[in-house]
Parts: C-alpha cells; sequence; structure tokens
C-alpha cells in the first residue's frame, strides 16, 4: 500500500488474541487512511461485504482457529479490484456514527436483468473469475440503455430487479475502468452488493451518466425493503466469451 506508512497500526500486549472486532477496526482504519491520501479504496473492490450493520462496504472479515497453536488467523472476503483515485481536497466523503459512508453518486433503477450468465476469465483478475451480465437501465435524456456488467458470480447470480446501479461521482472518483457500485435500497440507505465493471468507453461513461451530486449512504442499518425475489435462471452463454477480450492483469492499490 503507498499510504502504509501512514496506516497506525494497534497492537496488543505479547500473548493477547486479536478478536474479529479488533480486525475489522484495523480495517475500517486502513480504509479511512487510504481516502485521506487520495485513494479510493473503500469501492475498489470486488467480493462480499460484511454482515455486521453500517459495514457492508468493507470486505467480510472471516476468522479460523488453528487448534494446535490456539491462535486466531483472520482473512478477508476481498477478491480483487481496480485501482479508485479520489480528490482530497473536493471530495465528499463522510464517515456516520454507524460506520455508513456517504458519498455523492447517481442511482440508476435496473429495468431488465438478462437471464444469461458467462464466465470469462478463470481467475486473473478476480480470484473466484470474471462474469458477465447484462441489465437495461434507463438514462434521462437517453432513453433505455443495455449496459453490460463485470463481476463476481455471487454478485451478478443474485441481481435482479430491486437492485440499482450506484455510479459515484466521477469527477471525485476517478479509474482508468468504468465502474459501479449495485445495491438494494433500504429505509435509510442503500446496502451494498458488490462492485461491477461497465463494458462501456470512458468517454460513453462520461456521456450517458449525471455528474453524481446525490449524498447517499452506503452502509445503511435498516432492513432491506423487500425480500429478493428468486433469481433469474443463470444460463452459461459460450457466445459471450467471444465479445471481450480480458487484458492483461493490472497491479491495484490493494
Amino acid at each position: 500500500m503507498p499510504y502504509g506508512s501512514k496506516v497506525k497500526p494497534n497492537y496488543k500486549e505479547w500473548g493477547e488474541q486479536y478478536t474479529k472486532k479488533d480486525l475489522q477496526e484495523a480495517l475500517l482504519n486502513v480504509m479511512k487512511t487510504a481516502v485521506e491520501n487520495g485513494y479510493g479504496e473503500p469501492l475498489a473492490w470486488h467480493g462480499q461485504g460484511s454482515s455486521e450493520k453500517g459495514l457492508c462496504w468493507l470486505p467480510k472479515i472471516e476468522i479460523e482457529n488453528d487448534s494446535e497453536s490456539s491462535k486466531i488467523h483472520g482473512s478477508t472476503s476481498m477478491e480483487g479490484g481496480i485501482n479508485i483515485t479520489c480528490g482530497k481536497k473536493d471530495l465528499d466523503f463522510k464517515l456516520t456514527e454507524n460506520n455508513s459512508i456517504e458519498i455523492n453518486a447517481s442511482v440508476y433503477d435496473i429495468e431488465v436483468v438478462k437471464p444469461s450468465l458467462a464466465r470469462i476469465d478463470k481467475g486473473l483478475l478476480i480470484e473466484s473469475g470474471v462474469y458477465m451480465k447484462d441489465i437495461e437501465i434507463e438514462i434521462e435524456n437517453n432513453g433505455r440503455k443495455t449496459i453490460t456488467l463485470l463481476g463476481t458470480k455471487d454478485t451478478l447470480g443474485e441481481l435482479n430487479n430491486n437492485h440499482k446501479l450506484l455510479i459515484p461521482n466521477q469527477q471525485q472518483w476517478k479509474s482508468n475502468k468504468p465502474f459501479a457500485i449495485l445495491v438494494e435500497r433500504t429505509s435509510d440507505g442503500y446496502h451494498r452488493l458488490g462492485l461491477v465493471e461497465l463494458l462501456i468507453d470512458s468517454g460513453e461513461a462520461d456521456s450517458l451518466f449525471s455528474k453524481g451530486n446525490e449524498m447517499v449512504k452506503i452502509g445503511a442499518v435498516s432492513q432491506l425493503e423487500s425480500q429478493a425475489p428468486k433469481s433469474v435462471e443463470n444460463i452459461i452463454s459460450p457466445q459471450y466469451e467471444a465479445k471481450i477480450q480480458v487484458p492483461p492483469k493490472n497491479n491495484s492499490s490493494w
């Protein structure tokens, strides 16, 4: 991490064990430090989010007990990521008292979820493989638009019409790849489902999407407004494989 020297570790006394809460607070500290130094790590990772209230925007902490050494080993659900930078001077980024985050973004309803789910990479960009699915969203002044999403199987496999596409303010959160966060609405904000990359070029993204000046909260503590219906049946479609050429793996800030 280029900002690693600025992360203040909280070491325990010799012989004391770290708890899941300790590891979660350490990860939260890393994320806060990243943003303070111009890195968009809170939005930049693929994988399953924490089940703790307000913390779905953080990777899930997975704890394993080593019975032989009586030690706790911690890892996260992070499967990969993209490079995102954020402007420190003009950035609207808030950490609430419930540890949710607030950012400027645009939110789009998903009108149609296409049934096919295709695997196009075996683990170079995302550990469990890159999957692809098409959706249709309604864009003001542009009508309905079909967009191809890239992400994990878990994220795209559960996608349905209750979900929304949250696109962060592109002036405040910059990446060499157009991206969005899949979310579901709650009564007090949005629940993160996963990071997705958009299979469109940056110029098209700039022309399609609004500036994203709405302040939205990711990591709401209330329950989802509706129970997600059964997922659309996922049919692996070989013809998708010819639609994209997967680029070489880039080094991410992770």
